[in-house]
């Protein structure tokens, strides 16, 4: 690692802690100058292994995301390697379902840094904060398109490892159609790769090979994280104990509750989680194929007209605004609009003193 030139560069490249939120990790100081090209910004979100800032490109005015490695990481054992395939990995990528590499170096202090596309919206585990649940058809397109990000992936020999809502981020073209972007390649394999498999990602939608023996996985297991996330957005529960690691029983009668989703989309979701992987589907276009006839026509109305975006004044006081300025969006912000509309209150009848009945 690079020493610091002196101790007002140290002093000049971080603030203190930036929140219990962020594990009390320092964060770049707002206008921080990096590779004498981008200016740094607010501070977006903050992953297990990095930090991510607004930042501009002085020269270009263009707005783009840095992801920075926490510093308190710095010295571990293969945190920098593993940071910096991260940025190797999703630029060998060029998908419009997978988030673009942009740019990648290293500030004074040493750390490594890299350059992505600056994407608006919302995580899909926000999205499913909001909304608990999501409507077949936006669920089905979203899966479809993260079977894109994955097809690209696996075709390249790279499996993701960590499928999960926090991963799949909710965007926008043109405020019409709704598109998922993959994120975070950062615990990524190579699928010919001879490294000693880690129990790395999170364990509920880790598939039980992953959990075994996580030096023998193959693609097929992103499609078992996908097969849970689809569950998760269906029914807004998880099928497996949170932090379980060992042997696990799945409980999927939640599924077989929801009434409006097809005898065949349950057997889809079904087949993503059996535990001989052997019995799933062979690939990530088999799934998308597998899905294709519950996805809405690309011809025909957006695939997510309730999923579309707005303004919203955030500094009113209500229940909306303040979950737009939790995501991070900011004064006028475009947020995603919540997917079911209010319930009705049921309204019951009542004798008349005629004994006729009307409804209050």
């Amino acid at each position: 690692m690079a020493e610091p030139q002196s101790l007002d560069d140290e002093e000049r490249t971080w603030t203190g802690s930036t929140g219990e939120s962020h594990a009390g990790s320092r964060g770049l100081r707002a206008q921080l100058i990096v590779s004498n090209r981008y200016r740094i910004g607010a501070l977006l979100g903050a992953g297990g292994m990095g930090l991510v800032y607004e930042a501009e490109h002085i020269g270009l005015g263009l707005s783009v995301a840095l992801k920075v490695l926490r510093p308190e990481l710095i010295e571990r054992e293969g945190m920098v390697a593993r940071f910096r395939q991260e940025a190797r990995c999703t630029a060998t990528l060029s998908g419009e379902h997978i988030v673009r590499v942009l740019d990648e170096g290293r500030l004074e202090t040493g750390l490594p840094f890299f350059i992505m596309e600056r994407l608006h919206g919302l995580d899909l585990r926000a999205v499913l904060q909001a909304c608990s649940s999501l409507p077949v058809r936006i669920l089905v397109d979203y899966a479809r398109q993260t079977c894109a990000a994955l097809a690209e992936a696996h075709a390249a020999g790279i499996i993701h490892r960590d499928v999960k809502p926090s991963n799949l981020f909710v965007t926008s073209q043109g405020g019409t159609r709704s598109r998922i972007k993959l994120l975070d390649f950062g615990i990524a394999q190579r699928a010919a790769s001879n490294e000693t498999g880690e129990r790395l990602g999170t364990s509920s939608y880790a598939s039980p090979e992953h959990l075994a023996a996580p030096d023998q996985i193959d693609a097929s297991s992103d499609l078992w994280s996908l097969g849970i996330v689809m569950f998760e957005a269906l029914t807004g529960a998880l099928p497996v104990a949170a932090g379980w690691f060992g042997r696990r029983r799945l409980d999927l009668r939640p599924l077989d509750a929801r009434r409006d989703v097809p005898d065949r989309l349950r057997l889809v979701i079904r087949r993503c989680l059996t535990e001989d992987k052997s019995k799933r589907f062979l690939s990530a276009a088999d799934l998308a194929r597998e899905l294709e006839p519950f996805a809405v026509g690309e011809r025909a109305e957006p695939a997510s007209p309730a999923l579309h975006r707005r303004r919203v004044p955030t500094e009113r006081r209500c229940g909306r605004d303040r979950f737009g300025q939790r995501a991070g969006l900011g004064r006028d912000a475009l947020v995603l609009r919540a997917f079911h509309p209010p319930r009705r209150a049921r309204m019951r009848p009542r004798p008349t003193p005629h004994g006729s009945i009307h409804r209050a």
